[in-house]
């Protein structure tokens, strides 16, 4: 066993956490869009509320699908741990018959690679591969 810790979400964009990320947008979309009303007659100033209010929008729905990906990264993790033991049984009895690991961990509904991958090193005998 490797004693490696559970994998953990990274978002990258801006390297902010989701819900900052959530939060800049909304304030971003909301100030933008309050402010186009007040630019409609400047030619420049108008395009750049207008991009604010892209961008805006773009963290907004970016931070939203992070959070959802992390809640599910997470809950993978804790399943595993609350299944350690039937996963330890399962995984020696994959590695005894040279069966596949990660198209198990897939059927039994471990969608992320890195809680795959996790499973195979902690709870598998030896080198189990994912």
């Amino acid at each position: 066993m490797s004693h490696a810790a559970p994998p953990g979400f990274e978002g990258q964009l801006l390297r902010l956490p989701p819900r900052a990320k959530l939060w800049i947008g909304a304030l971003l979309a909301v100030g933008s869009a309050a402010s186009t009303r007040f630019t409609l007659d400047e030619g420049w100033l108008l395009g750049a509320t207008l991009a604010g209010l892209g961008l805006g929008l773009a963290l907004l729905g970016i931070g939203i699908v992070e959070l959802r990906r992390r809640q599910a990264l997470e809950l993978e993790v804790a399943r595993a741990l609350d299944e350690r033991e039937r996963l330890t049984r399962e995984l020696a009895a994959l590695n005894a018959s040279r069966g596949n690991v990660a198209r198990h961990l897939q059927a039994r509904g471990f969608r992320h690679y890195a809680v795959r991958r996790w499973i195979a090193a902690e709870f598998g005998p030896g080198d189990a591969g994912a």
